[in-house]
């Protein structure tokens, strides 16, 4: 399967687009994890510091108040369990506590020593083992020191980075999706507009074939990458054309230079009583000069886009001309074709040779007491049955080789007629096919294009 120019860029410039978004949300998440621990011990400090805030000490009886806003202890009390203060006194005991809390969150004299240093410590919340993260600051209350501890679950160390990428998501994620499909689109637009020129020219060289060699690739809107392979592909069609117009000039050339030989030295050999094998010689030479000649008219020839031809009528003329010629070679030849014109787009002399061709060639193929049935088609189809030997499956696609002959130890023909109606059927935009005959040989039919009709 061939690859798609634009499906590659648009893939591409896709995986590079969401490989740097990748690694740009990475680098955002690596940094945020390597001060997440310092924010949340802010967090535990900011939380510490205010529950502090409402310690006092009675200067009358030196008894220690705390008095908690209801709105702060009711956030401590509904949360479950998973956020938890203590109020400690120099010895570490429990002086004021969180619901559900009688002692220090965190127990041991490294605890009360390393205030400030964030501790971790595992409880039972709800049945199950939860670690909690917490910290310890000293509260002086008069001569005193006591001590602050909050901490706050759940039972996992990435509580506040899942919350960071919920959020990011949550807050992101339809837009980076959306920038990921709104690159694509301008990608996808941006290159397939950029192809557009490419595409045309593509479309014009196409269309280039012998009979419009002149025709050059514009470069109209064409990319400045591509302008160099239009330039030289313009100049390749300038080389091969000249070499081609010469090709056909030398063959056009040739064949009418030795028409005239041809034809005294078939006058002498008349004259003169050679004998009937060196005239069959010069007449076999001399088809083949006329062969050449057709070809070379052939490929010199262009359709003019309004020529029209009576399908109906180039076939009459043909059987009339070839009329004596089955008498002669004892060919029983039948024409079978619908009352009127069939007009198809086409110029009627060359339809003519291609027609000839085909039914000199069904000569050749029947023999004597062969039979030849030529039929005209309203469907502007020309199809020529003979009952000759036909020609193998394997070797029908070299019919229409120049010089390729079914019967290659034979002298008759010049393996040139077919190649002739090949390319003239090309230059009207028909073709020709090739199938086995009812008569028993082979059909050999020509499908043009009716006029009224788009090919």
């Amino acid at each position: 399967m061939r690859n798609s120019l634009l499906g590659r860029l648009v893939v591409r410039v896709l995986a590079v687009t969401v490989f740097f978004i990748a690694v740009s949300l990475a680098g955002i998440l690596i940094q945020f994890l390597e001060q997440v621990d310092t924010l949340r011990d802010r967090d535990l400090s900011g939380q510490a510091r205010d529950i502090a805030s409402h310690l006092s000490r009675d200067p009358a009886s030196a008894e220690i108040l705390f008095d908690l806003p209801e709105r702060l202890r009711a956030a401590y009390d509904a949360s479950g369990g998973m956020y938890l203060y203590a109020v400690l006194d120099p010895e570490g005991n429990n002086l004021f506590g969180s619901i559900g809390l009688d002692s220090a969150i965190a127990s041991g004299p490294d605890v009360l020593t390393k205030t400030r240093e964030p501790f971790r410590v595992s409880r039972v919340v709800g049945g199950a083992s939860a670690v909690f993260y917490g910290i310890t600051i000293p509260v002086p209350l008069g001569d005193a020191i006591y001590f602050v501890q909050v901490a706050q679950g759940p039972n996992h160390d990435d509580a506040l980075a899942d919350e960071f990428l919920s959020e990011l998501w949550e807050a992101a994620g339809w837009y980076i999706a959306g920038l990921v499909i709104l690159l694509v689109g301008v990608v996808y637009l941006t290159v397939r507009s950029s192809l557009r020129p490419v595409n045309e020219v593509s479309r014009q060289a196409a269309a280039i074939s012998p009979s419009n060699m002149d025709v050059r690739l514009g470069s109209e809107n064409l990319p400045r990458e591509l302008e160099p392979l239009v330039d030289g592909m313009n100049n390749a069609l300038a080389r091969i054309e000249h070499a081609y117009h010469a090709q056909r000039v030398f063959t056009d050339d040739a064949a009418h230079e030795l028409r005239t030989p041809i034809a005294t030295l078939r006058a002498h050999v008349e004259t003169r009583g050679y004998g009937a094998a060196l005239l069959e010689d010069v007449a076999r030479l001399e088809r083949i000069v006329e062969q050449l000649l057709r070809l070379a008219r052939a490929d010199n020839f262009m359709l003019h886009k309004d020529a029209r031809a009576d399908l109906n009528d180039v076939v009459r003329q043909v059987m009339e001309m070839l009329a004596p010629e089955a008498v002669q070679r004892d060919v029983d030849i039948e024409l079978d074709a619908p009352e009127g014109a069939v007009t198809v787009f086409g110029e009627d002399g060359f339809l003519f040779i291609a027609l000839r061709n085909v039914v000199e060639n069904a000569f050749n193929a029947a023999g004597p007491g062969g039979r030849v049935l030529v039929t005209v088609g309203a469907d502007a189809q020309v199809m020529v049955d003979d009952s000759g030997p036909g020609i193998p499956r394997t070797e029908r696609e070299r019919m229409f080789e120049r010089f390729w002959r079914a019967d290659k130890s034979g002298e008759k023909g010049a393996g040139l007629g077919l190649s002739i109606v090949q390319r003239i059927v090309d230059v009207h935009g028909g073709r020709c096919e090739v199938d086995d005959s009812p008569l028993g040989g082979l059909r050999f039919r020509i499908c043009l294009r009716a006029a009224g009709k788009r090919g």
